[in-house]
């Protein structure tokens, strides 16, 4: 029922970490949440509003590719039903994003 604050509070938080990531530097912006609101569409809405900043896919070379959560676009997602042999897993979107160097 909170949402829309947490969509605020997670907007407020990913402006002020990428006040102190250096040129050249990566930002990993990461939620334990299914909602789009709070992970992909945060994303999209960052980047289209900082230009300095892209998204560093996250390579299928990586130990998370094992766990087949890295998505087409190149982030993390994983959905509870995922090993769910083991039990199970909590949602989670992770997001890698790096800052462009100064010229």
């Amino acid at each position: 029922k909170d949402i829309r604050s947490l969509i605020g509070l997670q907007k407020r938080l990913l402006k002020a970490a990428s006040t102190h990531v250096k040129p050249g530097g990566v930002l990993v912006y990461c939620t334990c949440s299914l909602e789009a609101r709070e992970s992909e569409d945060q994303i999209a809405n960052f980047t289209k509003n900082r230009s300095d900043f892209r998204l560093n896919p996250i390579l299928t070379e990586t130990d998370l590719d094992a766990l087949q959560v890295i998505t087409p676009e190149g982030y993390a997602r994983s959905l509870p039903h995922f090993l769910q042999k083991k039990g199970g897993m909590d949602g989670f979107f992770i997001a890698r994003l790096q800052r462009a160097k100064e010229n």
